[in-house]
């Protein structure tokens, strides 16, 4: 997986699992490179969250809005055993 963002441009990246385990979206270097305005869960929104993974139910969707404000390449992977060994991983790029 491969995902590009231009640096200063607002943007609402939609996470969702239709699968039957919890998957986790975890780029602690990206989430500090980002500035996040909120995330929207089945509970409500988390205003300004301090990032290091997001946890996907099974069925479950989340929605991140925010505005990436450091340039790079950023490693993410799912960190549930054997999922990254079986392609569940990929790198974020701001530009």
């Amino acid at each position: 997986t491969r995902l590009s963002f231009t640096a200063g441009r607002p943007y609402r990246l939609i996470l969702s699992n239709d699968g039957k385990v919890t998957h986790y979206f975890v780029s602690g270097s990206f989430f500090r490179a980002i500035a996040a305005r909120g995330l929207e869960t089945p509970k409500g929104v988390i205003a300004t969250p301090r990032l290091e993974a997001i946890a996907i139910e099974p069925g479950g969707k989340k929605v991140l809005e925010f505005v990436p404000v450091r340039p790079g390449r950023y490693g993410l992977e799912c960190t549930v055993p054997l999922h990254a060994t079986f392609g569940m991983l990929g790198t974020v790029e701001v530009i």
